[in-house]
């Protein structure tokens, strides 16, 4: 036993989890008060027989204890599990030399850091030389409480007396250039980074000090702020001020307000208004932005309304799509695996500050005005048909001509045609100019972006327009990219596989035929059966209807969280020969579901001589869920179709297709590569499992043969291809709702009279969203897919 599985063993989920919740037996189980959200009946179910909890109401999450303490105490999962097993009492093994080394060396800048606050804080509230900070912090009006609940500070106006404090307490000169707390003399010696100036202390996560920005109380200073600059411990691109302190408020009202300056975010916390952050500069970044992502995805840019001000809100828009752009959010979990939000884009609003005046200005003149401000926050296109025409004189030809090239290239990006329409009739309107002229070089526009790769990040030339890549409803502000580049068939085809997906070899199967699951007979001249198409080229595979085998796959999310235990009947699977077997005679000739990422599949063992080769996908789960690998295949061919599956989902109100979708870690784990290649490629910190370019093995072989599956069978128009995946992922999520609800069902009837009404409205809303999805799939069963209908009415 590892020590993350003897940590969990001895973990009671109802002590961790009743430490910060007061919890009420309900049945078998407890419940109480969601942390995570404000509610005042009671949403949150603790199970302590499977070791889990989820929020049956707003937040609509949940998982193990260490989920639980990562979500409650902001802590990544190695913190999380230092802490834990200190509570329990569990001796983690050593870590490697290099990983000790790095985490003492880390501590030792963190102790520093601390240390030099402390210093810094006391100068403030107690020194003379503090004095000039003091009385400029009154005059703008913060009072001591505020200062104290940032931990604000003092650097003396002295070469060495941080620096002779520090190395008098143990602390090297090497460790404090390090922690970036002085800097070094040509003539030897250091000498202190900040002198004469008011400090900000800036707060990782968890709340501990990790770099400083500091401002000058001279008129005349140079430069007005100094930052820390970058460290072991501290980025300033990777972190928000005040985020340590507005974690809890913005998970709690799902918005985060983001503005430019310190004294910004430290009146609006002390006007009540505690779920606003400043970034550590005029910019948001991507990395700043995926730090919100964790709270929320609703985000408002309020910065200042100078030239600066709107340029930083411009980036700051195109920061958004390029971090929405691919559509995950991984963050650890307790399982050594990766949870993903549900939800992917951001929905992102701008504040129009008031000429001449920062936030700190407007609350000042009455919160009512802030409130007002951030409620009536404008939609980005809103916004953008604003900033980009500001200063133009629309009567004249040039001005007309500037704002036309300015606002239609971001109304191209809009996916939703009716949407885009909107927005073109405005842009006539506002300019005086024909719409049908307009709506020409608009199309023009959408076919070159059709045509084209996204670009990355800092791609676009200086000065020009950014395309912030809009989602469909272009209205609410969101700020995702739309309008993919959707190739031929011939294209896809004849492109290489990317660096892991290897090309299946010969032998292995019918080269031009799409390969059947497993057991399907052959048809007329050597062609499976299971290649044989509908009308509009979806295999008759994809369409055929698949039995849950719960020892051969992973629950689905919500089973998995809830820990459900359907007790289905064993049902029966075809093996690689045909042979119809039960779940225990599989099991015995494979080793189980739940294996080792780096283990040996089951499907890699030495066929016996009488039989073909057995490929991948004759693996635990993939052998048995064609439709999951019909629409991985499709994906793994092309993955800037997401982008336009992701649009026709939108147009049902279905969320985007995601790594949440699928139950087993190799598909969540395609379904993230996916997604990020999609996106113009994964981020630098990125596992291997989550690039296409490098997926080990067996990850790399499962990916290469749903590939081969996606460029078989027969010809497809694109249309009728991502109408065709829209149909597929619509049916994917029927059938885990059709799972899942049947294990609700029981844990209603288990529980107490009260509890059950808190079961009896979870199963109203899963049967609602149920009835919703069977709305969507009929009609597009009996009119475009075929076979899709009767597989739906099997179903359900």
């Amino acid at each position: 036993m590892n020590d993350i599985d003897e940590v969990r063993a001895r973990l009671d989920i109802v002590e961790v989890v009743g430490s910060y919740v007061q919890l009420k037996r309900a049945g078998r189980s407890y419940k109480g008060l969601c942390p995570f959200h404000d509610e005042k009946t009671p949403s949150f179910i603790v199970f302590p027989d499977s070791g889990n909890w989820r929020c049956f109401g707003a937040c609509a999450v949940g998982g193990d204890a260490f989920d639980f303490v990562m979500r409650r105490e902001n802590l990544d999962f190695r913190a999380t599990l230092e802490l834990l097993a200190q509570r329990v009492g569990v001796v983690l093994e050593a870590p490697t030399p290099a990983a000790a080394e790095r985490k003492d060396r880390r501590e030792r800048l963190f102790e520093a850091t601390a240390a030099a606050a402390e210093l810094f804080q006391s100068q403030l509230m107690r020194s003379a030389d503090g004095e000039p900070a003091r009385a400029y912090l009154r005059e703008r009006g913060f009072g001591i409480d505020a200062a104290q609940a940032f931990g604000l500070g003092w650097a003396p106006d002295a070469w060495s007396t941080l620096a002779e404090k520090l190395t008098g307490k143990g602390f090297t000169e090497a460790e404090l250039l390090a922690a970036g707390l002085v800097k070094a003399r040509d003539s030897g010696g250091v000498y202190d980074t900040f002198r004469g100036r008011l400090v900000f202390p800036i707060h990782d996560a968890r709340g501990r000090p990790i770099g400083f920005g500091a401002r000058t109380l001279d008129p005349q200073g140079i430069p007005k702020y100094l930052n820390s600059p970058q460290s072991e411990i501290f980025d300033k691109s990777q972190v928000l001020f005040g985020l340590h302190r507005a974690a809890r408020a913005i998970r709690a009202e799902d918005l985060a307000v983001v503005v430019e300056g310190y004294t910004d975010v430290l009146r609006a916390h002390m006007a009540g208004f505690e779920n606003v952050v400043a970034s550590l500069g005029t910019a948001i970044t991507e990395h700043q932005l995926r730090a919100l992502k964790r709270y929320t995805h609703t985000m408002v840019l309020a910065l200042d309304a100078d030239a600066a001000g709107q340029a930083a809100t411009l980036r700051g828009l195109e920061v958004a799509r390029e971090a929405a752009a691919g559509g995950v959010v991984p963050v650890p979990t307790g399982r050594g695996r990766v949870h993903y939000s549900q939800r992917t884009d951001v929905e992102l609003r701008v504040v129009s500050m008031p000429a001449g005046k920062d936030p700190d200005d407007v609350i000042r003149e009455g919160p009512a005005n802030w409130r007002k401000l951030v409620t009536h926050a404008r939609p980005v296109m809103d916004y953008l048909f604003g900033a980009l025409t500001e200063g133009l004189d629309l009567s004249s030809p040039g001005g007309k001509t500037t704002a036309a090239e300015r606002l239609l290239p971001p109304i191209a990006e809009i996916g939703d045609p009716v949407a885009r329409s909107a927005w073109l009739a405005r842009l006539a309107q506002m300019i005086q100019i024909d719409e049908q002229a307009l709506g020409e070089r608009l199309s023009v526009l959408v076919r070159e972006q059709q045509r084209r790769p996204r670009p990355r990040l800092g791609d676009a030339e200086p000065g020009a327009t950014p395309g912030f890549g809009l989602t469909p409803d272009a209205e609410r502000g969101s700020g995702s990219a739309s309008g993919p580049r959707i190739p031929s068939r011939r294209a896809a085809k004849d492109r290489p596989p990317a660096a892991g997906l290897r090309r299946r070899p010969a032998g292995a199967g019918d080269a031009g035929a799409e390969p059947g699951p497993p057991g399907q007979p052959a048809g007329d001249a050597g062609e499976p059966a299971a290649a044989r198409a509908t009308g509009d080229g979806l295999p008759d595979w994809v369409t055929a209807e698949v039995p849950l085998d719960a020892r051969a796959s992973e629950l689905p999310p919500d089973a998995t969280e809830l820990e459900l235990d359907l007790d289905r009947p064993e049902p029966k699977r075809s093996r690689p020969d045909g042979e119809d077997v039960g779940a225990a005679s599989l099991a015995s000739a494979a080793p189980g579901p739940r294996r080792d990422r780096g283990a040996r599949p089951a499907a890699e063992a030495e066929p016996a001589p009488d039989r073909e080769p057995v490929s991948y996908l004759a693996g635990p789960r993939a052998s048995s869920d064609s439709l999951v690998a019909w629409i991985l295949g499709q994906l793994l061919v092309d993955p800037e179709r997401l982008a336009a599956l992701s649009q026709r989902l939108q147009r049902d109100q279905q969320a985007p297709l995601g790594p949440q979708d699928f139950g087993d870690s190799h598909q969540r784990d395609l379904m993230t590569a996916i997604a990020y290649a999609a996106g113009g490629g994964a981020p630098p910190d990125a596992p291997a499992e989550h690039r296409l370019e490098a997926l080990p093995e067996p990850l790399a072989s499962y990916a290469a043969e749903l590939r081969e599956r996606g460029l078989s069978g027969l010809p497809m128009e694109e249309s009728a291809r991502i109408e065709s995946l829209r149909a597929c992922c619509l049916r994917l999520r029927k059938r885990e709702l059709d799972r899942a609800l049947p294990g609700l069902r029981y844990l209603m009837l288990e529980a107490d009279a009260e509890a059950q009404l808190d079961y009896m409205a979870k199963v109203n809303e899963l049967t609602q969203r149920l009835n919703a999805l069977t709305q969507l799939i009929v009609p597009l069963g009996e009119r475009q897919v075929g076979k899709i209908d009767g597989a739906v009415k099997r179903d359900a």
